[in-house]
């Protein structure tokens, strides 16, 4: 999905941390609350959604269906047959055929927006595409598929003067008799435990047309990024990151008190999302507001802190610089939000040993294995084990390594989301 300010899609696949536990939808985020928003530099509108959404000058862009498959039907009956064909097998073989390098060799572009249709036509999409085709495929099929939105640690591009902050989409699928399985980039996992919440359809469509808007925003085609933001909406208004998205457009076009108030909807329906706050922050700034804008970077700042990746960033960050004792005071926080990652635990176990907290270390290394479902979890687990007892570091393996990214200062860029 896409968000103005930070959200954006990731120019290769996104890392996979280990494989979590579904179903927590408030465990991306660490106890603890924000303070409230200051006084608005405007007069806040009654109703958001009616004043700047519903009787927007500009409209909504027309609705559309995101799971027609146009010519994939003919091409799913050739491969397939007709009617049901739900197996493992058909499973795999189907995924094994959208992956890259596989028949549709499909190519991943985080700009790239469209519907099932569309994807298994022009051979590329983001991730919300890709897995749109797939749940549609597969529902042809006769399998159980559902959108599924990950939570993960956030990843930013640039495009332009625009930076981008990504959020990720899979799919969910079950199969009468035999189980679930989770898909993702043309990868099918059996018995699915990642991090995150079911969207329904509706949902997905909402963030179809808000990846939509961002992709506009880009080309700089300000207007139709507006029309995109409002059908996104039409369709979810509790949507926080539209709301946010919606006003880093508006104020591109010096719609100030317009863009003040979608981005504090957006802080009210989110108070961690930092994209409203970081345009917030933007828009007092610009308008001889510094006391305002201060504000809006203090609760900025502490929404990124309540935040478990970050954590996560931190500590193995201080782990890297031999800075043990901070490790594991970031460490233990990401695991208050991540309590079922194994990968965590397992880096936690090390900065216990290096901090010399021996028996803390092995317990920690114990729940660690506990909670392994997989092989590559088990082995992973034993590995690091290995290496600390001969005194030696060694990495986690790259498909389950989170991406480092040390905290530094950016150039001011406005922030969007995008999935």
């Amino acid at each position: 999905m896409r968000t103005p300010v930070p959200s954006a899609f990731p120019r290769s696949r996104p890392a996979r941390l280990g494989r979590w536990i579904g179903g927590v939808a408030a465990a991306a985020l660490l106890p603890g609350c924000l303070a409230t928003l200051p006084q608005a530099l405007h007069p806040a509108p009654a109703d958001p959604l009616s004043t700047l959404v519903k009787q927007s000058p500009l409209g909504a862009s027309p609705d559309h269906s995101m799971l027609d498959l146009g010519d994939a039907q003919a091409w799913l009956v050739e491969r397939f047959g007709p009617g049901r064909a739900d197996h493992p097998a058909v499973l795999h073989r189907l995924t094994s055929m959208l992956s890259v390098g596989g028949e549709l060799d499909i190519r991943y572009d985080p700009l790239a927006v469209h519907g099932a249709g569309e994807t298994f036509r022009v051979r590329e999409g983001n991730c919300l595409s890709q897995t749109t085709l797939f749940i549609a495929l597969a529902r042809s099929l006769g399998m159980r598929a559902q959108f599924w939105e990950v939570y993960q640690a956030p990843d930013w591009i640039e495009e332009g003067d625009l930076r981008i902050k990504n959020r990720h989409v899979a799919a969910r699928v079950r199969i009468n008799g035999w189980g679930s399985w989770e898909v993702d980039f043309g990868e099918a996992e059996p018995n699915p435990r990642a991090l995150g919440r079911s969207i329904t359809d509706l949902e997905a469509r909402a963030h179809h047309f808000n990846n939509l808007g961002v992709a506009a925003l880009a080309r700089d085609e300000n207007e139709e990024a507006i029309r995109h933001f409002n059908r996104a909406l039409l369709l979810a208004p509790r949507m926080a990151f539209a709301w946010a998205n919606l006003g880093t457009t508006m104020m591109r076009l010096d719609m100030n008190a317009e863009a003040e108030a979608a981005l504090r909807e957006s802080a009210r329906l989110d108070p961690h999302e930092v994209v409203a706050l970081t345009s917030l922050e933007r828009l007092y700034a610009r308008q001889g507001a510094p006391e305002l804008a201060e504000a809006m970077r203090r609760l900025a700042r502490q929404a990124r802190f309540q935040n478990p990746f970050v954590h996560y960033d931190l500590g193995l960050t201080a782990l890297r610089e031999d800075r043990a004792k901070a490790a594991v005071k970031h460490l233990e926080k990401a695991l208050d939000g991540l309590p079922e990652l194994v990968q965590l635990r397992a880096d936690l176990a090390r900065a216990y040993f290096a901090d010399e907290q021996v028996d803390k270390a092995k317990k920690t290394f114990r729940q660690a294995h506990a909670l392994a479902t997989s092989d590559e979890e088990r082995s992973l687990v034993k590995r690091t084990l290995l290496a600390l007892t001969k005194g030696e570091e060694e990495e986690p393996p790259a498909p389950l390594a989170l991406k480092s990214r040390k905290l530094k200062a950016r150039r001011p860029l406005p922030d969007l989301s995008i999935q």
